[in-house]
């Protein structure tokens, strides 16, 4: 859960970097706000996606348990 944290405030912190960067050229006033704003929504979209491919994939599993098998054999080496 550490690794998961660390990672999402690199994503947020490189971003917001990158956004501020971006919006210096045209809204030098308003480069912080559009860089936070676009880093939160963005973080926001990075983990409501990865919850809902969790919540998906545990749906998909339940419903189809054939499917385990199937993937076991698929990773094996």
């Amino acid at each position: 859960m550490k690794i998961f944290f660390i990672s999402l405030i690199s994503y947020f912190l490189i971003l917001f970097i990158l956004c501020t960067y971006w919006a210096r050229e045209w809204h030098p006033e308003r480069k912080f706000i559009i860089g936070f704003l676009v880093s939160f929504l963005h973080t926001f979209i990075f983990l409501f996606s990865g919850v809902l491919g969790l919540v998906l994939a545990q749906i998909a599993l339940k419903f189809f348990p054939f499917l385990v098998d199937y993937l076991r054999e698929i990773w094996k080496f």
